[in-house]
């Protein structure tokens, strides 16, 4: 028995060694937090690769800063949520205490289960926006993988079990040997990128970065449109980020059913409990596919229709790729929609801007 269990171990040795380096190395940055705002920005890496899991980034600052500045105001939803900034919401709620809640690709499961833990653990809710694309309807339930898993704390998930989510994609052999490469060559992406043309680059590389809000900027794409916007678009157009659309209303698939009307009947319990100031707004996309007629009635008939906003499909916010960063428009977009959505003439305003 006794040497059976030696030949186990040294067996499993190569799989104890892999935890240890996954729990020592923190390859994603999921077991230690760090207070690096580099790393916290976006491209968070381990020397070059590794995207950052923009959600559990934002809820770690939430719960490191929450204590010192007591955040009632909320801008919940995914990346597009970026470009509405804190000092332009808060001249329509006359709030600054606000924080950029945001994840990437964020989902209806996130948001609710964000306000959910809000709302449990007894914290004030006065306003909430939220900005959200049609197909982030479709998730109802916890994603899978280390980039887009939602931080355990807010889903109530055990911990290990959370960890053990992240560690999965950790022993994929691809990513093992890429690591691997990296952690041996420190140096080795300096050297490729050093002949690289900067506007080549279609992502954003560096962002401007607050930590009390968590809210960031497109430090790059904006360096790069203030020298040289004519390329910045060439670049775009020939990888077919932007290109021709068509004068059709395409609309995408209904996406709520019973499961979905469960979380959102829970935010708008949450939202009537803390008589919350709030907004639901669907982006303006490139693409200009437009939220399925019912489904926005059922939003409208539920929060109200002077809670929910549909920017989507085509109109004056979306005909110009000058408005567009990438898929993400502009802050200027943003600032347009809020003075919109804010204003007592919003009907008028929506009417004008689709053109009606």
């Amino acid at each position: 028995m006794k040497r059976f269990i030696v030949r186990l171990l040294v067996f499993l040795s190569p799989l104890f060694i892999l935890v240890g380096m996954y729990f020592y190395t923190d390859p994603f940055k999921m077991v230690y937090h760090s207070n690096d705002a580099k790393l916290w920005a976006g491209n968070l890496t381990v020397n070059g690769n590794v995207t950052a899991n923009r959600d559990c980034r934002s809820t770690d600052d939430f719960l490191d800063n929450y204590k010192n500045h007591k955040y009632a105001s909320f801008i919940l939803g995914n990346s597009k949520s970026l470009m509405f900034l804190k000092k332009e919401w808060a001249k329509h709620i006359l709030d600054t205490g606000i924080f950029h809640w945001d994840a990437s690709g964020e989902t209806l499961y996130g948001v609710e289960r964000k306000l959910n833990y809000l709302d449990k653990e007894k914290m004030d809710i006065k306003n909430v926006l939220v900005v959200i694309d049609p197909w982030s309807l479709i998730k109802v339930a916890n994603r899978k993988g280390h980039l887009y898993v939602a931080h355990y704390k807010v889903t109530e998930q055990n911990y290990f079990a959370f960890e053990f989510e992240c560690m999965q994609d950790f022993f994929d052999p691809e990513f093992l040997q890429k690591w691997a490469k990296d952690m041996l060559s420190v140096n080795s992406k300096k050297t490729e990128k050093t002949n690289i043309d900067k506007f080549d680059n279609i992502y954003c590389d560096t962002f401007t970065y607050d930590k009390i809000s968590n809210e960031l900027t497109y430090y790059s794409f904006d360096k790069m449109l203030s020298e040289n916007e004519e390329k910045y678009y060439q670049v775009r157009i020939k990888n077919k980020i932007f290109y021709g659309r068509d004068t059709i209303v395409h609309y995408h698939k209904p996406y709520i059913n019973s499961a979905q009307k469960v979380l959102l009947n829970n935010m708008n319990r949450i939202f009537k409990d803390h008589k919350t100031n709030f907004k639901i707004v669907f982006s303006p996309a490139y693409d200009q596919l437009k939220l399925d007629t019912t489904d926005l009635k059922y939003l409208q008939g539920l929060f109200g229709k002077d809670h929910v906003y549909d920017f989507s499909g085509i109109n004056d916010l979306n005909k110009d790729m000058h408005n567009f960063y990438d898929v993400h428009y502009k802050a200027f977009v943003a600032n347009r929609m809020m003075d919109i959505i804010y204003s007592p003439f919003a009907d008028d305003s929506m009417n004008k801007i689709f053109n009606k």
